[in-house]
C-alpha cells in the first residue's frame, strides 16, 4: 500500500508540473548590475523573473530569441505572469537586444496585463512580442500594461483585448515616453483603445501602428489623449471601428496637444478625421517616401521606406519589420527559362 501510494503521488507531482509547464531556471550568467545584467536565455529564465519580485529593479538582457507559446498552458490556463505589478512594479531595465519572444499568452480577468504588468521609472528596450494573446480587464497592452518607463526600438503582433478600458498593441495606459515602436496587434476593448496604446499622458515620437483597432474613443495610433503632449513624426494604416472614431487620435479629451508630422492612412482606417490634428492621405501618397521627407523626416538613421518590406509603408532602422504580403504569384515558362510575376 505504502508503495502504491508513494508511486501516486509521484504520478499526481508529475502531471502537475507538466500542467504547468514551467520551471523557475536562474540564469547562467549575471548578477542583474548595469555591469553584468541577468542574461535571460530561455522560457524557463523568463518565468524565474516572473517568480522574483525582489529583482524587479535590476538590469536584465536577452540573450536569444523565446518561444513563450506554452504559456497558454500555465496557471490554470490563464498563461503568463506579467513582470511587475499593482503592488511592486518593474523598474529596472530590459534589453532585448533585437531578439523576439514569441506566442506569449495571457487571459485573465483582472487589470494591467502584458509582458510587463505595471513598468515605472525604467527602461524597455530593443525587443520585440511576436504573436502575443492578450485579454484582461483594462490596461492591457502587447509589452506593457500600465507603463511609465520609457519605451524604445520595440514592436508587437497578435491580438490583445480587453473587457473595460485603456487597451493598446503595444501598451495599454501609456505615461512614460514611447520612440522607435509600432505595433502591428489587433486590438479590441469598450472604452479609449488604440493601435500603439489605449491612452497616453506623454509624448511618443517616431512611432507607428498598422493592426485594426475596434472600441470606443479608438483611434488608429492612440485611443484617448490625458494631457497636454506632444505626438511627432507617427502614422497609423489599420482599419478603425466602433464609435467615437479617429484615423490617428479617437479623443484628444479637450487637451491641448502637438500632433506634429504625423499621418493616418484615411483609405485603410476608414476614417476622415481625426482628434487633435494630423493629417488623413491616401494609400498612394502614405507610400510614398516624399511624404515624410518634405514633413522632416529623418531617413538616414531613423526610418526607411521599402516597397517590399511593410506592405510598402515606412519601417524603423533597427527594428524588425514585417515583410510584403504576398497577394498573388503566378510562374510561366518562357524557353530556356521561367518568368515569376508577384
Amino acid at each position: 500500500m505504502k508503495n502504491i501510494f508513494l508511486c501516486c503521488a509521484l504520478l499526481f507531482s508529475f502531471c502537475s508540473s507538466n500542467a504547468l509547464g514551467q520551471t523557475a531556471t536562474p540564469p547562467s550568467s549575471g548578477d542583474g548590475s548595469s555591469g553584468e545584467p541577468y542574461q535571460i536565455a530561455n522560457l524557463n529564465n523568463l518565468y524565474w523573473v516572473t517568480q522574483n519580485s525582489t529583482l524587479w529593479s535590476k538590469d536584465f538582457i536577452q540573450t536569444a530569441d523565446i518561444d513563450a507559446s506554452s504559456s497558454s498552458t500555465w496557471i490554470g490556463d490563464t498563461g503568463f505572469s506579467p513582470i511587475g505589478n499593482e503592488v511592486t512594479e518593474f523598474s529596472g531595465s530590459y534589453d532585448g537586444q533585437n531578439h523576439t519572444i514569441s506566442g506569449l499568452y495571457i487571459h485573465s480577468s483582472w487589470y494591467g496585463k502584458g509582458m510587463f504588468g505595471f513598468a515605472q521609472g525604467g527602461t524597455i528596450k530593443n525587443i520585440g512580442l511576436v504573436d502575443v494573446n492578450i485579454t484582461a480587464n483594462s490596461y492591457a497592452g502587447g509589452l506593457v500594461g500600465f507603463n511609465q518607463s520609457n519605451i524604445s526600438n520595440c514592436f508587437s503582433t497578435g491580438s490583445v483585448s480587453g473587457t473595460a478600458a485603456w487597451d493598446g498593441g503595444l501598451v495599454g495606459l501609456n505615461d512614460g515616453d514611447i520612440s522607435k515602436s509600432y505595433s502591428a496587434a489587433s486590438v479590441s476593448g469598450s472604452a479609449w483603445v488604440g493601435g500603439l496604446a489605449g491612452a497616453s499622458y506623454t509624448n511618443i515620437d517616431n512611432c507607428y501602428s498598422i493592426g485594426s483597432v475596434q472600441g470606443g474613443g479608438a483611434g488608429g495610433l492612440i485611443g484617448k489623449l490625458l494631457l497636454s503632449l506632444t505626438i511627432t513624426n507617427c502614422y497609423s494604416t489599420g482599419p478603425v471601428s466602433g464609435f467615437e472614431l479617429g484615423g490617428l487620435v479617437g479623443d484628444a479629451g479637450g487637451n491641448s496637444v502637438t500632433i506634429s508630422n504625423s499621418f493616418w492612412d484615411n483609405q485603410t482606417s476608414g476614417q476622415s478625421s481625426s482628434a487633435g490634428g494630423g493629417t488623413g492621405y491616401a494609400t498612394a501618397v502614405m507610400k510614398t517616401g516624399s511624404t515624410y521627407t518634405d514633413a522632416g523626416w529623418d531617413f538616414t538613421t531613423i526610418w526607411t521606406i521599402d516597397a517590399g518590406v511593410n506592405h510598402g509603408y515606412p519601417t524603423l532602422q533597427g527594428v524588425i519589420a514585417l515583410p510584403v504580403e504576398l497577394v498573388s504569384f503566378t510562374a510561366a515558362s518562357n524557353q530556356m527559362s521561367t518568368e515569376l510575376q508577384w
